[in-house]
């Protein structure tokens, strides 16, 4: 390795971006230079090479796969590493994905290009080069080397490392930029899907982009926030030692995306100091992929919608791997009693599935009751706050 590869790592460790990177056909080298220079344990959190069909299929977890050496399948592998890195840091640390696919030189006849796409997927930005190799050189060593220089070349400029590495392309090689996308805010990027989700701790700091959490969550439209809403807030401080959050998904089964305007509009109704998620996750299945180990603050209805099969495009075996993605991530539910058909309905007067009936616990009707909803106040024409 020469000074100038190793001096580029040395700054990518020295910076705040985690990363996880993801390779298949070539750029292996890459992963052993940043293993080899000190500091990596800093950045590096996990290196995947998914070689085979199969294998690809289990890291990108979707079959019928576009071709294998495509700039899809490099996004593809680039948005599944930075969803990994979201997962494995142990931080609000800024992270990156990276995916590369190629295809190089071997001792067999193959038609087709010498060739790679590489991918950086930032929570803010997607950046894809397409290399094509001169095939006539015929030297499976030195296509590895260049595929692996860019590569890192990549990372350095995604992390704002000043670039001191020549990737060797000589004029019969072609590099050049298939897409260089910028989202203009967090929310941007998460309506056009960059990223899962976003929570502002507190209004100071933003929102960041696929933030961890872990504690107990309030969805909701809040169209209005109303003081059930923040009852529900003390009842969770008084009664657990955890972290309290509310919950805003810009997307519904039934109902079109809130748009930007909206969603702001929305965020601005809580206290500065409240932990305000937003995602595009509409089922608790979904939010519980994103958010494990956490504690879903539901009413009597959401509850009676959850174990009813009718909600599952009538199909009961659905409804049953939906509520086993939910305890396989380790949540349950917390339900609080709720007007039903003009009788206060509790966890008691449903039927739960026997298997299940652990994922749901009841708030006492004698320390939680509103029977105003946001639905009530919104067609009553009064802002409850």
């Amino acid at each position: 390795m020469d000074n100038a590869i190793k001096d580029t790592i040395h700054n990518i460790h020295n910076s705040d971006t985690k990363m996880v990177i993801s390779v298949t056909g070539a750029g292996f080298k890459v992963i052993d230079w940043l293993l080899s220079v000190s500091g990596a344990s800093k950045t590096l959190l996990e290196a995947t090479v998914p070689y085979s069909e199969s294998s690809q299929e289990l890291f990108l977890e979707k079959s019928n796969l576009s071709k294998s050496v495509s700039q899809n399948m490099s996004e593809d592998l680039a948005k599944k590493s930075y969803m990994r890195a979201t997962k494995l840091r142990n931080s609000d640390s800024p992270v990156i994905g990276i995916g590369c696919t190629a295809a190089i030189s071997t001792n067999r006849n193959r038609k087709g290009l010498n060739e790679a796409f590489i991918t950086i997927w930032e929570s803010n930005k997607i950046n894809t080069v397409h290399l094509i190799l001169d095939k006539s050189q015929n030297n499976r060593a030195e296509d590895e080397k260049k595929i692996s220089l860019i590569i890192l070349n990549q990372i350095a400029k995604s992390v704002n490392v000043n670039i001191k590495v020549n990737t060797n392309i000589n004029n019969k090689d072609t590099l050049e930029e298939l897409s260089n996308i910028t989202f203009k805010s967090t929310i941007d990027s998460l309506i056009n899907s960059n990223i899962q989700s976003a929570i502002r701790r507190d209004s100071s700091s933003g929102l960041i982009p696929d933030g961890k959490y872990s504690g107990v969550i309030l969805p909701g439209s809040f169209n209005p926030l109303h003081k059930g809403h923040m009852q529900l807030k003390e009842y969770i401080i008084q009664n657990y030692d955890l972290q309290f959050a509310y919950e805003i998904s810009i997307s519904n089964v039934d109902k079109p995306d809130l748009d930007q305007k909206e969603i702001l509009n929305r965020l601005n109704q809580f206290d500065p100091s409240d932990n305000v998620i937003i995602d595009k996750a509409p089922l608790f299945s979904e939010k519980s992929n994103l958010f494990p180990k956490s504690k879903f603050l539901i009413g009597y209805d959401t509850a009676e919608r959850l174990i009813n099969k009718k909600y599952y495009d009538d199909n009961h075996k659905k409804m049953i791997t939906s509520l086993e993605i939910i305890e396989n991530n380790k949540c349950s539910f917390l339900v609080a009693g709720r007007i039903n058909k003009g009788i206060f309905s509790t966890l008691n007067d449903l039927d739960l599935p026997t298997d299940f009936e652990s994922l749901f616990i009841q708030i006492p009707e004698s320390q939680f009751r509103v029977d105003e909803s946001s639905s009530f106040i919104r067609n009553r024409g009064e802002n409850e706050l």
